[in-house]
């Protein structure tokens, strides 16, 4: 699969197994209802390189509906897919959907901190399911021997929603996490438009006015162009820039980007004289891209196969079941005739043309068969264009959008956004308090500071306190079988002895730390430091003792300068987080409590 594509499957699942008529009718229904509740949501969405399509096929497996999108830089049309089969889903309740793109189960991948621990890329296949707008994991029959548990088969998938769906996973939080890349949706999606002015010909402001899409196909054909390719644009044979006209284009702001950053300043038969220069470019590299696009020999991709089609299936075994074929043998003269017959008959009978990819060169020759719209009529279609400053990041905005992406909460508390100022409870503060006075008061801490716990390592580590070891007896074995003589142990003993007495002596210093660190805290009572420390409100600390208002005051200077610190990063890196971070502790919130 390429990088850029995403897939995703729709399957009907009842208690009761339906025959393959049953299905292809259930599949036809489901295209219907999607062809009336979103096909107009669909037809305006503004996809970057191929739309959302459903096609049904029934290989391999149970006959169903599949469709394969192109995204390219666009990845927001994978997560509109997902919204657009999400409510599908809530639409008709007995399907099933499965999306995958390059990486797999990538709603996986969103919510994977609040997976359960059994669940990896290697044994998720088949497993992930959307119905009813839920999403749904099928659990594994033990999920305690975790190396056991393997993928699934899709008819192992099917069988299990089928006949035990009140065993499936439905976690919230997992769900939440999953989709919440769509949350907003649909109106966030109209904040990936931009409205653009430009000046084209006439033919091109009819063509995007009636298939706004078709904008996404041109520009890619621009933007890819090579020296072959662009030749067809030295004569301009099907866009000759004559009769051209101003109007207000639609697009993403990701296709605006691409189109805009390309280096095309002039074309001989443009002209790009006048005050209107950036609508004049602008308008020449998408006449560009529609000559490449019409040039082109029109594409199906899916090319229309007869035998292939379901319901031609479907029809020659009704007409099997009749005795149509008169017990003819497949193959045979007659046999033949009869067949080409039925093809006729069916093919007349059908309701619509046969499926066909919306090829965009077909599209545009389509379209231009329809008479071009008159001044009057452009002069009423929507003039109202944006401004592309997002295409210009201060320093100051790429700081906050890259917080933004990397922001990973620390703590389950934080997850939910805080409002400004609220309270804060006592006892994420006072467990804070705890942490931060358990790592600074740390009599193990060596020479080389206090060892930060690793969170590599899981409890099924093994610690110091599981080994059993005889010093004596591993001595007395490596003496027997390398026959050590008894002077290295002498020395050996020598050298406990000088450790014994370099801890008395550590011992000492540490005595006359302490001692320098008094005379410390008595100089500096007589500086201005002292002045420095903030107490509580005399309000807040009159009931209680002395020795409880001097411990609640230093509790709150800790916590003061906490917060002080890291809102001085500003959310970047820095010592406050860092040790923080490194102590496994966050800060409730990030304002002062009060």
């Amino acid at each position: 699969m390429f990088s850029d594509v995403c897939e995703y499957w729709i399957y009907i699942v009842t208690a009761d197994l339906l025959c393959h008529e049953d299905q292809v009718f259930h599949l036809k229904e489901v295209q219907e209802i999607i062809k009336t509740e979103f096909m107009s949501w669909i037809k305006e969405y503004l996809w970057h390189y191929e739309p959302f399509r459903l096609e049904i096929y029934d290989i391999p497996g149970p006959v169903h509906l599949y469709g394969k999108t192109h995204f390219r830089e666009g990845n927001q049309d994978e997560w509109a897919i997902v919204f657009l089969l999400r409510e599908i889903t809530r639409n008709i309740k007995d399907i099933y959907v499965r999306i995958i793109d390059s990486d797999g189960e990538f709603l996986l991948i969103e919510s994977s901190r609040k997976l359960p621990r059994w669940i990896n890329e290697k044994n998720s296949t088949y497993r992930v399911w959307m119905n009813q707008g839920r999403l749904l994991i099928i659990p594994p029959e033990n999920e305690k021997k975790k190396r056991e548990i393997k993928g699934l088969t899709l008819s192992e998938g099917l069988f299990f929603l089928r006949n035990k769906p009140e065993q499936l996973i439905h976690d919230e939080k997992v769900e939440k996490e999953a989709f919440r890349r769509i949350k907003g949706y649909p109106e966030k999606i109209k904040e990936n438009l931009h409205r653009t002015q430009v000046i084209v010909p006439r033919k091109i402001a009819h063509i995007l006015h009636t298939e706004p899409n078709l904008i996404s196909a041109a520009i890619h054909e621009f933007c890819q162009r090579d020296p072959i390719s662009f030749k067809v644009c030295e004569k301009m044979k099907y866009f000759y820039p004559e009769d051209m006209v101003s109007v207000v284009i639609k697009m993403t702001k990701t296709l605006y980007a691409q189109l805009k950053g390309q280096s095309f300043e002039k074309h001989p038969l443009f002209d790009l004289s006048g005050s209107k220069y950036d609508q004049n470019v602008m308008g020449m590299k998408i006449t560009c891209g529609f000559e490449m696009l019409s040039a082109k020999t029109p594409k199906n991709h899916f090319e229309y196969s007869l035998k292939s089609d379901p319901e031609w299936k479907i029809f020659i075994k009704k007409l099997n079941a009749t005795g149509y074929f008169e017990n003819e043998k497949e193959g045979s003269e007659k046999y033949k005739s009869l067949e080409k017959h039925a093809e006729k008959c069916f093919l007349r009978s059908c309701p619509s043309n046969p499926p066909i990819t919306n090829d965009p060169v077909l599209q545009i020759f389509d379209i231009l068969k329809h008479p071009l719209p008159t001044d009057e009529e452009i002069a009423e279609w929507p003039n109202t264009y944006d401004s592309d400053s997002f295409l210009h990041v201060s320093p100051e905005e790429l700081d906050e959008l890259m917080r933004l992406k990397t922001e990973i909460s620390s703590d389950e508390d934080n997850i939910e956004e805080m409002p400004k100022h609220k309270p804060i409870s006592n006892k994420p503060v006072k467990s804070l308090i705890e942490k931060f006075e358990d790592f600074v008061n740390n009599e193990n801490a060596g020479l080389y500071g206090v060892e930060v716990e690793c969170d590599s390592f899981t409890d099924n580590t093994t610690t110091d306190s599981d080994i059993s070891f005889d010093a004596d007896e591993f001595i007395k074995i490596m003496k027997e079988t390398l026959d050590f003589s008894d002077e290295p142990m002498t020395e050996i003993k020598d050298e406990k002895i000088q450790n014994e007495s370099l801890q008395n002596e550590q011992e000492e210093d540490k005595l006359e730390l302490k001692d320098f660190m008094n005379a410390m805290d008595t100089e500096l009572l007589s500086t201005t430091l002292k002045d420095s420390f903030s107490n509580l409100p005399s309000d807040t600390v009159d009931s209680i003792n002395e020795q409880d208002k001097i411990d609640a005051n230093m509790h709150y200077n800790l916590l003061k300068n906490l917060y002080e610190s890291v809102n001085g990063q500003q959310d970047a890196t820095g010592p406050a987080n860092t040790m923080l971070k490194s102590m496994h502790l966050s800060l409730p919130s990030t304002h002062l409590p009060t």
